[in-house]
């Protein structure tokens, strides 16, 4: 670990999770007997109920937070994607129980969740309740038809996407559901508040609708109608001609997004785009380099060339060490500084001896970035040609023992 003031914290089934904050170390040291100890949390049990009988319901996902805490959900994002991570969380029995222990003695929201109701909360003082139900309700639905760009022939397999909107108009949720053989898509146990529905297939795709939902309401006749758009056909430059295949490329507007990839010369299709500025990227993957552009898409354009071109650019190599060993396996990215839409990136992981290697990058300011288990560094780099920054972690170690504060064992 570096040098300097650091925290260490400690926990285990049952307590309080505790810290020492403040404890300085010096390049090299080893900081002996620091002790935690831990206080017994408080224990709570209690069911989640189905709203028409009030039976158990099994596999329902329970969680609680801090009622000061703003959301109990957050993202974690990896290679294959973006994932919403619920922490302190559980599933309940086959008789819809569940139980927690370490609950710390305060006002504490607890919700529940099930993919065949809408979710519940509830708040519990933890430190003079024991118990607490949670009961699961029908929630309302959205509901309707995609259709040609002729109003009526219905769009069978359709991928229809519901995105519930916050205040400021951010997406908080996305559903995706395919149309049946007559164009019909359904989405249930949705809550009140406003959600924005579109609809996408090989044909085309509609634009946008809003639709607002009242809390138990139901809305059978949201109509998706396809309209035309601007086809970009655009190619992938500047990589070897091995490499120019199965390229990803996103292409992303006003209410508009696209995934594609590259046929083996580099080329690509994009359909159906609105009008207005569209961002093209490419990716050579997640262990690669990306670059893109910001075209503008001019209204009532059939078709529009795009050329998308990975530079040579400059290459950034270093090792990445503690105590000088090299350490295996860490990510390793580095993007503009300042953050820049249009700059280059590119991203690699650390080999057996950890050595990196970046390539593709414009001469400038970037910020590399490694990390890994117990590794999170983060620094500026000015790139020019063949450029080498080794990064050496802090070998500083804190030893010390866990006990129990009521018996000090």
């Amino acid at each position: 670990m570096p040098a300097g003031k650091i925290e260490v914290s400690a926990s285990a089934p049952a307590y309080l999770e505790t810290a020492v904050t403040g404890l300085e170390i010096s390049e090299g040291e080893s900081k002996e007997n620091v002790v935690l100890s831990l206080k017994r949390g408080k224990e709570l049990s209690g069911r989640v109920l189905e709203p028409a009988r009030g039976t158990g319901v099994p596999n329902a996902t329970v969680s609680w937070r801090r009622e000061h805490d703003a959301s109990g959900q957050s993202f974690m994002t990896s290679g294959s994607g973006t994932f919403m991570f619920v922490p302190n969380s559980s599933t309940t029995d086959a008789d819809g129980r569940f139980r927690y222990e370490g609950l710390p003695p305060e006002r504490l929201i607890f919700s529940a969740s099930h993919p065949d109701f809408q979710d519940a909360t509830k708040t519990v003082d933890a430190g003079s309740e024991a118990a607490v139900d949670l009961t699961l309700s029908v929630g309302g639905s959205i509901a309707g038809t995609v259709v040609e760009r002729d109003g009526r022939t219905p769009v069978a397999g359709g991928e229809v996407s519901l995105e519930e909107q916050g205040g400021s108009g951010t997406s908080w949720r996305n559903d995706a559901v395919r149309a049946d053989g007559s164009g019909r898509f359904r989405f249930d146990h949705l809550k009140e508040g406003r959600f924005r529905a579109n609809a996408r297939a090989e044909s085309g795709r509609s634009p946008a609708r809003d639709v607002v939902l009242a809390p138990d309401q139901r809305i059978e006749d949201v109509l998706l109608q396809f309209e035309g758009g601007t086809r970009i056909r655009g190619r992938v430059t500047g990589l070897p001609a091995s490499r120019l295949g199965g390229l990803n490329v996103f292409a992303s507007g006003q209410d508009f997004q696209s995934r594609t990839t590259t046929s083996d010369d580099g080329a690509f299709l994009v359909d159906d785009t609105p009008p207005g500025a569209l961002r093209v990227t490419a990716s050579t993957g997640s262990l690669g380099r990306s670059v893109g552009k910001t075209v503008e898409v001019p209204e009532g354009a059939t078709e529009l060339p795009v050329e998308v071109e990975f530079e040579v650019g400059s290459r950034l190599s270093g090792r990445v060490t503690r105590a000088e060993r090299g350490i295996s396996a860490l990510w390793v990215s580095a993007g503009p500084d300042p953050p820049s839409p249009s700059g280059s990136r590119a991203s690699s992981r650390t080999d057996e001896e950890g050595r990196y290697e970046l390539e593709g990058l414009a001469d400038g300011a970037f910020r590399l970035q490694i990390s890994g288990e117990n590794v999170n560094v983060s620094r500026r780099v000015t790139v020019s040609g063949d450029t080498t920054s080794d990064v050496a972690l802090g070998s500083a170690r804190v030893s010390g023992v866990v006990t129990d504060a009521a018996s000090g064992e």
